[in-house]
């Protein structure tokens, strides 16, 4: 058996063990990449007329606001369990609480702090196409790990494959037959370059895909290439922050502690959105996250406050520190989710994911093609020889 036919075994057997799970992946990727634009025009409570000049209300206002929006729920048992103002012309969502039901979420105008929608659930369209491209809607512990470690097999199928396209002569017809789909051709043909030529042009933007997503889902993986791209030196692991209960009598927390931290942040007016993450338990921190750049999230800088006194204690946490001051690995390390998704470079490179993910997405179905068309070719000539 030559190299080349031990990979072709390979890669069928490869492409066997993985096809559900790439093309689940693959669909669902391809289905996220155009998500703000088609929110854009499926869901308009997200929007608002911007209002140049007016300066969005302020946490404990919205807050107030909210609670006089669902008339018969007492307003104690509303709470508001996170904010987050997403820039100009955008509403306001937060995310919050009644009695013990689950976390529902509201979106209203900063301006006015009028309900656009509420009692909106968290899980939406998107949200469950997300669920899927990461943990193929199981638990987190158990969808995690068989998505990473098929997605592991993905990246071997597409080295193999490359080797499988690689044409035997580099002379005009070799080059022909593997760069370009042959559309007149039989259905067996065209399946073939679909496949062949296809896959080919989508490996070298899926492999950038695989690679920041395997740094996702995968810390062994992120961390490898942490050590890759920094020479030789681990990443900081994730250090939780908390709150100090020691020096004070814990009372809970209250959304109008907000009020001075997103104050001090207006004023800057370097912010494209402010998020706040509140406290889930008494020694929490309080999260806030800024984003400055519209768009993108790897120049998002994590402030972390005592919820008790709001002192900073941003400095505790692995992620201190902003975009501009971090070296190449942890740049690249910030910058991953935006590449991988295709955001990084805006419409263009949204396209481009979208396309790889799309023709990874076909790559099982026309493989398996492949195989059944072969099949049936060996079995017919066994059935003729024997007549």
């Amino acid at each position: 058996m030559t190299f080349k036919q031990l990979t072709l075994v390979l890669h069928r057997w490869l492409g066997f063990s993985s096809g559900l799970v790439v093309f689940i992946v693959g669909i669902t990727g391809c289905t996220l990449a155009f998500r703000d634009e088609i929110e854009h025009y499926t869901k308009p409570c997200l929007f608002v007329k911007e209002q140049s000049g007016k300066t969005a209300l302020a946490p404990s206002v919205l807050d107030s606001l909210l609670k006089k929006t669902l008339p018969g729920v007492p307003a104690d048992s509303i709470r508001m369990s996170g904010l987050q103002y997403p820039g100009p012309g955008r509403s306001v969502i937060v995310n919050y609480n009644i009695g013990t039901k689950s976390v529902f979420r509201a979106y209203l105008d900063p301006y006015t702090g009028k309900a656009i929608a509420v009692n909106q659930p968290i899980i939406d369209f998107f949200s469950w196409v997300e669920h899927g491209h990461r943990w193929l809607w199981f638990s987190f512990q158990i969808g995690r790990p068989i998505q990473s470690s098929f997605i592991l097999v993905f990246l071997l199928l597409m080295i193999s494959g490359i080797i499988l396209w690689w044409p035997k002569r580099w002379n005009k017809t070799g080059r022909k037959k593997s760069l370009t789909v042959s559309w007149r051709s039989k259905w067996r043909r065209l399946n073939y370059d679909l496949h062949n030529v296809l896959g080919f042009y989508m490996t070298w933007v899926a492999l950038i895909i695989v690679i920041t997503g395997l740094c996702i889902s995968s810390p062994w993986f992120q961390g490898g290439v942490y050590w890759l791209t920094s020479g030789g030196q681990q990443a900081k692991p994730f250090k939780p922050v908390f709150s100090d209960t020691t020096n004070v009598a814990p009372i809970p927390f209250s959304v109008k502690r907000l009020d001075s931290l997103w104050f001090n942040q207006i004023r800057t007016g370097n912010q494209a959105s402010i998020t706040y993450f509140f406290p889930a338990a008494k020694n929490t921190a309080l999260l806030e996250m800024v984003n400055t750049s519209p768009g993108n999230t790897y120049k998002r800088v994590f402030h972390y406050y005592d919820q008790y006194t709001l002192a900073d204690i941003s400095a505790q946490s692995s992620f201190y520190g902003t975009y501009e001051q971090s070296g190449t690995a942890d740049k690249l390390r910030r910058m991953n989710i935006d590449i991988h998704m295709g955001v990084i470079g805006g419409l263009p490179t949204k396209t481009l994911a979208f396309l790889a993910s799309l023709i990874a997405a076909s790559l099982p179905i026309t493989g398996f093609c492949i195989w059944w068309n072969k099949r049936n070719k060996t079995t017919k000539k066994h059935s003729n020889h024997n007549t």
